[in-house]
């Protein structure tokens, strides 16, 4: 759609994540491809940090994205020392891969794998989107999330027909968009980097995202980059 923002600099004037611009412009990149059992809780304490899930008894992944010590629900912060997993907090915009990388080392973690981060999102149920098989603009935040229709609907493509508030939420805000691993945002908000990728091989789109129904999926690898980049952690248990 024309209408979309096709300068990724529009939504991050530069690379200090301290000035990542929460605006309303919409990724929409057309070499993008178009085509579109429980966790347990006890075993996670046991095996993980509590910042942290127990996957398939073989790793640990953060429940929520990246965001810096000092991050608030309405400040980014600015302390890169280290990766938190926290809810409630603004998520840490890192453009560049391996920041993203030393941020998990830092706090005793690693990036997730490509592998590590697919099963953290489709769940023990192997879904499509992280909380379930069909795109629901309602359950994690994208285009549609915050439409400004004048019935107050919401529905998938309402961005386009009435127009909405594009903003980034604090992690773990949207409370249905997680799995029975009780990871929270792998689809929409933050791009997430993975290990050994770019920032061409983002993974579970955002909240900006022209495609949300698409680009959302945990199988979606962009190979162009995105404007809203984050991350998230994981660590054998």
């Amino acid at each position: 759609d024309d209408s979309g923002d096709d300068d990724d600099s529009s939504s991050a004037d530069d690379d200090d994540s301290s000035s990542f611009d929460d605006d309303d412009s919409v990724d929409d990149d057309d070499s993008g491809d178009d085509d579109d059992s429980s966790g347990d809780d006890d075993d996670s304490a046991a095996a993980c940090p509590p910042d942290m899930a127990l996957v398939d008894g073989l790793f640990c992944v953060d429940r929520y994205e990246a965001s810096r010590p000092d991050a608030t629900a309405t400040s980014w912060g600015s302390d890169t020392s280290y990766a938190t997993s926290r809810a409630g907090v603004l998520p840490w915009y890192e453009p560049d891969n391996l920041d993203a990388e030393a941020a998990c080392l830092s706090a005793g973690k690693r990036l997730c794998t490509p592998d590590e981060w697919f099963d953290s999102c489709e769940g023990p149920d192997d879904w499509a989107y992280t909380y379930g098989d069909l795109y629901d603009p309602l359950t994690c935040n994208g285009i549609d999330t915050f439409c400004t229709c004048a019935d107050g609907s919401v529905y998938p493509g309402c961005y386009y027909a009435c127009g909405g508030n594009l903003q980034v939420t604090p992690t773990g805000a949207m409370t249905g968009c997680t799995n029975a691993w009780g990871v929270y945002d792998m689809s929409g908000n933050m791009w997430e980097h993975v290990a050994g990728g770019t920032s061409n091989d983002v993974r579970g789109g955002a909240y900006n995202c022209s495609q949300s129904a698409n680009w959302h999926r945990c199988d979606y690898i962009p190979g162009w980059t995105p404007s809203a980049l984050g991350f998230r952690c994981c660590m054998d248990p």
